[in-house]
């Protein structure tokens, strides 16, 4: 009986000493540049571009929101968004928000387009997405999380 104790206490102070709060991954970082792209088959909409940066959540859980740039023109076709050497966490994420804000006149065909939306981190494509435009108002989102573990 003595031995089954003296075990389990053994594996109970090995489970509790490995799991201590400085081996939390949220605690990891890493500094990166982080650049955001999008090209467009044409160049003169009216859009409206948004890119964020969140690293975490707060004690209530809530994202916390570090970097926003937001852009609303039509004349912001290509666009590139660059975050020079930033530190980022575990779980940190990236996103790109793209809506068509045409206005098309009565009678008048909406001409569709395409956009490819890119994340480059340190240079490197992370995500990359292509959306068709067929119609006013449309949306397209990407996104990109760090695991950095």
């Amino acid at each position: 009986m003595k031995k089954v104790f003296f075990l389990t206490l053994i594996v109970n102070i090995i489970f509790s000493t490995s799991c201590s709060h400085d081996d939390n991954i949220d605690n990891i970082q890493e500094n990166v540049s982080i650049e955001f792209k999008i090209s467009s088959t044409s160049s003169n909409r009216l859009s409206e571009i948004m890119t964020i940066v969140t690293n975490g959540v707060d004690e209530n859980g809530i994202s916390k929101l570090d970097l926003k740039n937001e852009s609303n023109s039509n004349i912001h076709l290509p666009y590139s968004k660059d975050y020079i050497n930033q530190t980022v966490y575990h779980n940190t994420s990236l996103g790109i928000h793209y809506r068509d804000n045409s206005g098309v006149s009565i009678g008048s065909t909406f001409e569709n387009y395409s956009i490819t939306m890119t994340i480059l981190v340190d240079g490197v494509i992370v995500s990359e997405k292509e959306v068709e435009i067929t119609e006013a108002g449309m949306v397209g989102n990407l996104d990109y999380s760090f695991s950095l573990i």
